[in-house]
């Protein structure tokens, strides 16, 4: 993942959200369970994790790479943008 130089708080418009928000944080600090993963292994821990989980939310919280490229659809309004 590329990394932004200098301060983001400067660099990105007020109303958006980093590559790499803390939705996992977040439900912390509300008495859930959050969880951070960039990989399978993680994912797979988490979910674990999550699902013995009985007492409250968990969030699973799934990094992907923003420079990926996207798997080609079967029909083509999967892909087509909607705005």
């Amino acid at each position: 993942m590329k990394s932004v130089e200098g301060d983001p708080t400067l660099q990105y418009p007020v109303l958006s959200l980093s590559a790499e928000c803390r939705y996992d944080e977040l439900c912390k600090a509300l008495g859930g369970d959050g969880y951070f993963v960039r990989s399978v292994p993680e994912i797979e821990r988490a979910l674990t994790q999550a699902f013995q989980k009985t007492d409250g939310p968990s969030v699973i919280n799934v990094i992907i790479s923003t420079d990926s490229e996207r798997k080609a659809q079967a029909h083509p309004w999967l892909t087509r943008s909607k705005v």
